[in-house]
């Protein structure tokens, strides 16, 4: 018989069996496809994008260089330099006796040019080249509001050297002076639209947008483009053909030729560094590049790249691991529902092999199927969202991406998944009596202890590999091992979780008591769903927690100057500082309600010092705080990687107006945000009141006076810790804030008695709202009738870095979980079809059915979300863990109590929610296999 086999042909009959009986159950089966093709579509989706958005080595060139054969970056002209092939990296070289170029140290940026620097950069490029400048600087221009900075790009977009680099969305390009093109950010932030007129500020130059600009290298880039003859009045711009800005410049060469490694360096041998397509593309062997041998170079690759492997591996073994879990309930269900099918089959003289081949091809059949459908509904939801995508990501996508040999490799994880799935399903399947499998009933006992044993020590086990495997650096094969290992050790204690679960709702009303207890008396049904749900839970639980930790490490780095919402207005030009109330007068009529008016006042030494021009002040020195000597980093001021344990070796940083002001209670509370009566107590007794209790020694205040370089990279040179520079100390308290603009506020009684005085700062105020963008532009543009050179800071709240794409991965995450959960309890909500037919022969209302339909599903979506809350901080924790220690980058981990909590409560939710809804009202009575 054909049987009795072990060759192809029983897989062949055993295949047969699984489509026919995929074609039976319609429902169920579409449902086991789902399950696979859920995460299967996100693995591709995943994988078009990566492939989709990574550019290669030419369409890079295009986005930098456009059309242009190089683009040339004036570093030191007149000096020889050395750089990299790629122009992303450069050093002076120094030239020895023999006038032959040697790396030296790094000259920290590029050099603004001289007269005669267009001939010398001429002398610098090969013969015929043609200069397209290609060049940005920040500008202050009008908008509707007022006035705002942005980006002024010097780039004629209708030369066809700019092709790649910037493309026309909307209108026209510009044709004639005055007309500039326009990135829909600054549109957006001005207010302005196509047809109206913005003005450079400070030069009155005024430009009218023709049409929206793009940059497919950057979307969110908020920036006017215009030609360099329109901008020559701002940039200085050198007249001629060219109009060279004196900044970067695109380099066409005659009939395309190429930008060769030797011109390259014929270029860095005049102080100009040059961004070459032929030498990008054919990079010049090692020992031909200089700067390999300077000091400033590090070697290739760095640990954010290694960490970033590290995370890739972990993210795909998870998703592997999460495939398999989800597809089991599944095929658990589905070997259950065919018992009595199976059982025949034995009963027919088919071996156990037979039965497990079965209910293997059956996860053949629905799994390979799953992963095509998967494959291409991912394929599909990349191409129709892929604008969106683009613009969450920030950059056009080269191309849409299909790589073939990858895509089957997913299709090949799909069909191995489905088939891992059906493994335990299999097994159970082929160990079943025949006696019970052909009457119906399930031989399930209670859970036994010593899986449940084992399943805690995998967690424990896992859980400490994890973080070993963080701690030894960039480990992400230790770091995926023990995540695994954490989430089995779970999904193994899940029946003895599910019995404890049952004994608890002995006192609960009918409907969740029965859901308990079923759940409890058939674990069988249960535990698979349960995991199901976990896997899911874990990887939006993981998402979160990640993503909520890099919030939280970049709120810490925010750059807070002043208490939320505060304004202040500096004046940095002594000649102007006789209109510094008229300019505050014009800030509060812009923003109306913005509170009481505060002055502040610059701390200087010497009694004459606010009498001299700004100039001398300047050279009458500082006045800044210095740390007592036992706050002072014990190894020195640059010893932060020696001692990282030490506390004093990592100051916290803050941005400040200043260091020290002279004022009152009225400027403490508007630069500080404080109304403490001891405090204003004690500015009232002449004390200093400082905002950062390190400062404190022995209730007074250390001012360091007189030496410019007090505030400078190492403010604790010199033996005493004072640079050199006479100190000053005065009486002080310390007030707790959690931002300040200053380190201290001195009042003005003590500065006359300690040899100090002060001159005028600004103005502060504390708002009782957060003025928006619009009205900061109005404020702006009132101050700047008085004098452009004047700052008006507001503090903005802190908004999150994080994208639409983590955004869109968090969201992908807990969608994910919640399809899981309504699928997996949709299964087992099918296969206690016959519970519910026995309420309906008993004599139970609809609406009882419903509510026990609904329970059940909300148990193992509550158990499975609880439960997959706590696996998934295990690879999150350990991933951020290992993140801290290679890039020193981390900070603490950050649990969002309130979005899981509420993933733990609306998951469940909707559970119940959808199996009510799914339950039908009447329900025919089935007849029991005889």
């Amino acid at each position: 018989m054909i049987l009795k086999g072990a060759g192809f042909s029983s897989w062949r009959v055993a295949l047969r069996l699984a489509r026919r009986n995929a074609l039976r159950a319609k429902a169920r089966s579409l449902l086991v496809i789902a399950m696979i093709a859920l995460p299967v579509a996100g693995v591709s989706a995943a994988d078009i994008v990566n492939s989709s958005s990574t550019l290669t080595v030419g369409q890079q060139l295009d986005r930098r260089l456009g059309a242009a054969q190089a683009m040339v970056q004036p570093v030191q002209p007149g000096s020889p330099i050395v750089q990299l092939p790629d122009g992303s990296a450069f050093a002076v070289a120094n030239t020895d006796a023999n006038g032959t170029p040697q790396p030296s140290a790094s000259p920290g940026g590029p050099r603004p040019v001289g007269p005669g620097a267009l001939d010398q950069l001429r002398a610098a490029l090969p013969r015929g080249a043609r200069l397209v400048p290609d060049d940005e600087t920040p500008r202050q221009v009008t908008t509707v509001h007022g006035e705002d900075t942005t980006r002024l790009v010097t780039l004629d977009a209708a030369d066809p050297a700019a092709r790649g680099i910037v493309t026309l969305r909307a209108g026209r390009l510009p044709h004639a002076v005055g007309e500039a093109l326009a990135t829909s950010g600054f549109l957006a932030a001005s207010g302005l639209s196509v047809g109206d007129t913005t003005a450079d500020v400070a030069t009155r130059t005024r430009f009218t947008i023709t049409g929206v600009a793009e940059f497919p290298a950057d979307l969110a880039k908020d920036a006017l483009v215009a030609a360099p003859r329109t901008t020559a009045p701002i940039t200085g711009a050198s007249a001629g053909s060219d109009w060279w800005t004196g900044g970067d410049a695109l380099v066409v060469l005659p009939a395309g030729a190429p930008f060769t490694w030797a011109q390259v360096e014929a270029a860095d041998h005049h102080g100009y560094s040059v961004v070459s397509r032929a030498v990008g593309l054919t990079p010049p062997p090692a020992d031909q590049v200089p700067y390999y041998r300077s000091d400033s170079y590090a070697g290739g690759g760095g640990l954010f790249d290694d960490w970033t492997a590290t995370a890739a591996t972990v993210v795909s073994g998870m998703a592997l691991l999460e495939v398999v879990l989800l597809a089991g309930p599944a095929f658990a269900v589905g070997a259950r529902r065919t018992r009595r099918e199976l059982g025949l089959l034995a009963a027919a003289g088919g071996s156990r092999a037979h039965v497990r081949r079965v209910v293997l091809a059956g996860g053949a059949v629905l799994g390979g199927v799953g992963a095509v459908l998967g494959v291409l509904f991912g394929g599909l939801a990349v191409a129709l969202a892929r604008d969106p995508i683009e613009r969450s990501t920030g950059a056009r996508f080269g191309g849409y991406v299909l790589r073939p040999a990858e895509l089957l490799g997913v299709l090949a994880v799909g069909l191995v998944t489905g088939l891992l799935a059906a493994l335990i399903p299999a097994v159970r399947a082929g160990r079943a009596p025949v006696l019970a499998s052909l009457s119906g009933h399930a031989a399930a006992g209670p859970p036994r202890r010593l899986p449940t044993v084992v399943g805690l020590a995998a967690l424990v086990a896992g859980t400490a590999t994890a973080f070993a495997g963080a701690t030894v650096g960039m480990q992400g094969t230790w770091i995926l091992a023990g995540s695994i290992v954490a989430e089995l050790g779970l999904v193994i204690c899940t029946p003895s979780l599910i019995g404890l679960l049952g004994r608890l709702g002995r006192r609960l009303p009918l409907s969740p008591r029965l859901a308990l207890r079923d759940a409890a008396r058939h674990p069988g049904r249960t535990a698979p769903a349960v995991a199901a749900v976990l896997a899911a839970a874990a990887g939006a639980v993981a998402v979160l927690v990640y993503v909520s930790s890099s919030d939280a490490e970049a709120r810490a780095q925010f750059p807070v100057a002043m208490p939320l919402g505060g304004v202040a207005l500096l004046d940095p030009d002594a000649p102007t500082l006789s209109s510094l109330p008229d300019q505050a007068a014009a800030v509060e009529g812009a923003l109306p309600g913005i509170g009481p008016r505060a002055a502040f006042q610059r701390v200087i030494p010497g009694p004459d010092c606010g009498q001299r021009s700004s100039e001398g002040a300047a050279s009458c020195g500082e006045v800044g705080l210095l740390l007592p000597p036992a706050q002072r980093c014990p190894a020195g001021g640059g010893a932060q990687d020696a001692t990282p344990s030490d506390p004093r070796c990592h100051p916290p940083t803050a941005l400040r107006l200043a260091d020290v002001v002279a004022g009152d209670a009225g400027t403490l509370r508007a630069l500080t945000g404080s109304t403490d009566p001891a405090a204003v107590r004690a500015l009232l007794q002449g004390k200093v009141v400082l905002t950062d209790a390190r400062y404190l020694d022995r209730g007074e205040a250390i001012l360091g006076v007189g030496d410019p370089a007090i505030n400078g990279a190492d403010p604790n040179a010199g033996p005493d810790g004072t640079g050199g520079a006479p100190t000053v100390r005065l009486p002080a308290v310390v007030v707790s804030v959690s931002s300040a603009a200053v380190g201290a506020v001195i009042p003005e009684s003590a500065l006359h008695g300690a040899g100090l005085t002060e001159e005028p700062m600004g103005y502060a105020w504390l708002p009782p709202y957060v003025p928006s963008t619009a009205q900061a532009e109005r404020a702006l543009a009132a101050v700047d009738a008085y004098n452009p050179g004047s700052v008006l800071q507001v503090q903005h709240p802190f908004q999150p870095r994080h994208g639409a794409l983590e955004l869109v991965l968090v969201a992908a995450a807990v969608l994910v979980a919640v399809g899981a959960s309504a699928l997996a309890t949709g299964l087992a909500a099918a296969d206690a079809q016959d519970d519910l037919a026995i309420l309906a022969a008993v004599g139970a209302p609809p609406r009882t059915r419903r509510r026990l339909s609904g329970f059940q599903c909300a148990v193992i979506a509550a158990m499975g979300t609880l439960l997959g809350a706590v696996s998934g901080l295990v690879p999150a924790a350990a991933l951020w863990e290992s993140r801290y220690i290679s890039v020193h980058e981390g900070g603490e981990v950050v649990v969002p109590w309130g979005s899981l909590a509420l993933l733990v409560v609306c998951v469940p939710a909707l559970a119940w929610v959808l199996a009510a809804l799914s339950t039908r009202p009447r329900r025919h009575l089935l007849r029991r296999p005889t």
